[in-house]
């Protein structure tokens, strides 16, 4: 009985990631070791604080810009349902300017360009411009949750004498968060990563410190190794929480 369990054993998910993992590692050793370079990992040490200080901002933007873009993507979603045709047109035009314009060239046409007309700093200019091409996201996030909303729930509550903001608001947005909260939390994991843009602005987040170390020691790759491993370490149990929500979401279904 013991043997006939052993190939099940050996198959299972967490053995077969321990054993990826560690031929994983072992590639990596002999990539780091066939490199004629001479690795200086002690060097990090000396920019805990530094680096400390930019994955804080880091987090602190990631979790700001996604605050108000998920305000913004509410509301905006509200147009793609409005009745009134140039409002919806208003809310496709915007969507398809935000999603297919680089971010990149957003933070710099919103920090060089509406940024000095407005005399905003470079923290500010860069949460509006992550915030705004976060929201149009978060707006097609939710539009697709309300559109999952049965119909049927809205006619009975116009049938129970709800108005129509009153439906909306107490009976179809709650149920559209909730089917769209794993897709919200993926774009959380987008942002974190597209954070890392705001460095052309001088944002001292996790990517600036990297290079202002970078630029003060000799120890590129380990620098640039340590920064992935930490956009790993955050947005990895994210993505996985995302994994296992929406998993409970298909058994609910199901």
């Amino acid at each position: 009985m013991g043997v006939s369990n052993t190939p099940s054993i050996l198959l299972s998910r967490p053995v077969r990631l321990t054993f990826v993992i560690l031929i994983c590692s072992v590639v990596s050793w002999l990539l780091m070791r066939s490199f004629a370079y001479h690795w200086q990992w002690e060097t990090i040490p000396k920019w805990t604080i530094v680096i400390k200080r930019g994955l804080i901002t880091t987090l602190i933007f990631s979790v700001a810009s996604v605050f108000f873009a998920s305000i913004i993507g509410t509301l905006l979603s509200l147009l793609s349902i409005s009745k009134i045709p140039i409002v919806r047109d208003i809310y496709a035009v915007f969507i398809e300017v935000v999603r297919n314009t680089p971010l990149l060239v957003q933070i710099l046409i919103g920090y060089f360009v509406i940024g000095s007309v407005f005399n905003l700093s470079a923290i500010v200019a860069g949460i509006a411009a992550l915030s705004i091409f976060t929201s149009a996201y978060i707006a097609e996030i939710i539009r697709g949750g309300i559109e999952s909303v049965d119909k049927g729930q809205r006619e009975a509550a116009y049938t129970l004498g709800m108005s129509s903001a009153q439906t909306t608001w107490l009976i179809v947005m709650p149920q559209a968060i909730r089917i769209s909260l794993p897709s919200l939390t993926g774009q959380l994991v987008s942002t974190i990563k597209d954070s890392s843009l705001l460095s052309v602005i001088a944002v001292q987040e996790l990517t600036l410190a990297t290079q202002q170390a970078i630029s003060n020691s000799a120890a590129s790759f380990e620098f640039w190794i340590m920064n992935a491993i930490l956009y790993f370490v955050i947005c990895f149990p994210l993505s996985r929480l995302v994994g296992l929500m929406e998993k409970r979401m298909k058994a609910r279904v199901s």
